[in-house]
């Protein structure tokens, strides 16, 4: 088991997702069209959002034999301007509007879920997703105006001690 599998895991989710239009991994300081793709349309190359992305951060040797390996997951959509709806006015103005961004953070909340769910209940994998997974929401200002939710997973991965595994060339 390893962080390929796990990648490829995360891909498979995002690709059998109604709502995920693109994936990718690496370096989120540098999301674009050489670290992400569209899994919807022949020309891969144009991002398209909401987007899953997902980099591993690190591991650690939790005990004897197994291994955590902690993966910094991305669910994002782009913003769009904000609407406003039904301004009334009776002496001092009220504006009654409902942000893009709101309602962005809470699609992609949803969405969040939905990946954790999948990772969680998957017998075919040999991996199991720690329990207690927290995510932080995040509005960014790139190219575009994107907004979701940011997770840590850390996923245990059996491995035996054994110098046999070690890949040679």
């Amino acid at each position: 088991m390893s962080w390929i599998k796990i990648r490829q895991s995360l891909l498979g989710i995002a690709v059998s997702h109604p709502q995920i239009n693109s994936f990718g991994s690496g370096n989120a300081l540098a999301i674009g069209s050489d670290n992400a793709f569209n899994v919807r349309l022949p020309d891969q190359k144009k991002l398209l959002y909401p987007l899953l992305f997902c980099d591993v951060t690190s591991f650690s040797n939790a005990s004897r034999g197994v291994l955590t390996l902690t993966v910094q997951m991305y669910v994002m959509d782009r913003v769009e301007k904000v609407q406003i709806t039904d301004p009334i006015t009776s002496g001092n103005v009220t504006v009654s509007w409902q942000s893009t961004e709101d309602q962005v953070i809470s699609d992609m909340l949803l969405v969040t879920s939905d990946i954790l769910s999948k990772l969680s209940d998957n017998p075919s994998v040999t991996f199991n997703l720690r329990p207690g997974t927290s995510g932080q929401a995040f509005v960014e200002t790139r190219d575009d105006i994107v907004a979701g939710w940011a997770s840590s997973l850390v996923f245990e991965l059996p491995y035996g001690m054994d110098t046999c595994s070690i890949p040679t060339l």
